[in-house]
């Protein structure tokens, strides 16, 4: 599986993307809130990645100003649909 996602470019959701499963783990963020946010995001993400060991595959997160739980929710779902093997 190259690249899978979770979510939608809309005002209030999160679109993330999850690739190169076998590589080490980074995290790319984008936001409409980059300057207020961004660091936040970022958090949120890492915070789940590492409850739920994961340590490989880059993460995009496209954030069209998300409240974390939609960002975790689809962080998630992403990570469902990867088939849980990062």
């Amino acid at each position: 599986m190259d690249a899978v996602s979770a979510g939608a470019m809309q005002k209030g959701d999160v679109l993330v993307t999850i690739s190169e499963p076998g590589c080490e783990r980074t995290i790319e963020v984008r936001s409409t809130v980059q300057g207020l946010y961004g660091r936040r995001i970022e958090a949120v993400c890492k915070e789940l990645l590492d409850d739920l060991h994961i340590v490989k595959g880059h993460f995009e997160v496209v954030d069209q100003q998300a409240f974390d739980c939609v960002i975790r929710a689809r962080l998630r779902c992403a990570i469902a649909r990867m088939g849980g093997l990062l």
